[in-house]
């Protein structure tokens, strides 16, 4: 399981208030204040606040996932390729970007984007599952989703990153229904954690070696972590095939192309003092370990050179070995 702080968010923020028609105990609480406080929904509410029940359409669905992915906001287009978005919108940069990133190739024949339409859940699972470039997952067993559907792979992607744990009582997806405000910011807010949740640290100062602007090369120290109680009995290449190609996709994709990353593992396990359950907390994304950064960075000092090293990068085992250590909780939230 890759753990890495790897987005900023320099969109501009918005109030830090709760929105008056977000109940402080619904799922989608904490992702909507998380990133209403980064500005992921500048210019994009409506009339009573965020109306989270209300459907999101695929332009809106390219703000927030833009904003989500890059942490801050794409430059200005003086032309688009898709024929019913114009370039002065305030939605064509946005849009623009997603195709750039290979996440939409628009509607239809692909010379339309249908801005105004809504994003059912199979769409979303296909958008998200492009964005963050999800790995492979079996299938979740959704009564509703055929194993031959276009989206299926997809949904699956989702269930198995616990992005999603159907709708409902969890037996069905619901691959037709229109996603919600409510949904999308929960979903989006789960993918980045996945993505970007609680341990990395640039090992330099001064500008961010990350973000759209990241030029050049970085190099990548890249340690395995694991438990007392949730030992790794599998070599710490699995971690390395499973988890680094798709921080190497979001972090060169994040900076336009312009990053080339350099990934240098020490190859062992590296244990922790405390047991799983020490270090981790509960979010509405799941159990998000914290504090373990520090002490591999202690534990491999002796076997591990950080000169020229940019940034560190902390890696704990899959998600198999640690679903006895808590992360069941997850499958508790909706959406």
């Amino acid at each position: 399981m890759l753990s890495a702080g790897l987005g900023t968010s320099t969109a501009a923020a918005q109030e830090n208030a709760p929105y008056l028609d977000i109940p402080a105990d619904a799922y989608y609480a904490i992702p909507v204040r998380t990133l209403a406080q980064d500005g992921v929904f500048a210019g994009t509410l409506c009339d009573d606040g965020f109306c989270p029940g209300l459907p999101i359409d695929r332009k809106t669905m390219a703000v927030w996932t833009v904003r989500v992915l890059d942490g801050d906001e794409p430059p200005a287009v003086s032309e688009t390729r898709f024929d019913d978005v114009g370039a002065n919108s305030f939605h064509a940069p946005f849009i623009e970007r997603m195709a750039e990133l290979g996440v939409t190739t628009g509607c239809g024949d692909g010379t339309n984007f249908c801005p105004d339409r809504n994003v059912t859940r199979a769409q979303m699972a296909v958008f998200l599952s492009r964005a963050y470039n999800l790995a492979e997952g079996p299938a979740p067993g959704f009564a509703d989703v055929p194993a031959d559907a276009w989206y299926a792979a997809d949904v699956a992607k989702l269930a198995a990153s616990r992005i999603t744990s159907g709708c409902g009582d969890g037996t069905v997806f619901c691959p037709g229904r229109d996603t919600t405000r409510g949904q999308l910011a929960t979903f989006l807010y789960r993918a980045d954690e996945l993505a970007s949740s609680s341990e990395a640290a640039a090992c330099r100062r001064g500008p961010s070696v990350l973000g759209r602007h990241a030029t050049g090369t970085v190099r990548v120290a890249v340690l395995f972590v694991d438990f007392p109680n949730a030992q790794a009995d599998y070599p710490t290449n699995r971690e390395v095939e499973d988890s680094l190609p798709f921080a190497e996709h979001y972090l060169e994709a994040n900076s336009y192309g312009k990053l080339d990353l350099e990934f240098v593992p020490l190859h062992r396990w590296l244990r922790v003092e405390h047991n799983y359950e020490h270090y981790a907390g509960l979010t509405s994304f799941g159990p998000a370990v914290t504090g373990t950064f520090d002490e591999a960075a202690q534990l491999a000092e002796s076997d591990f050179d950080f000169t020229g090293i940019d940034l560190v990068m902390v890696v704990q085992p899959s998600r198999r070995l640690l679903s006895n250590s808590g992360r069941g909780a997850r499958d508790r939230v909706g959406g």
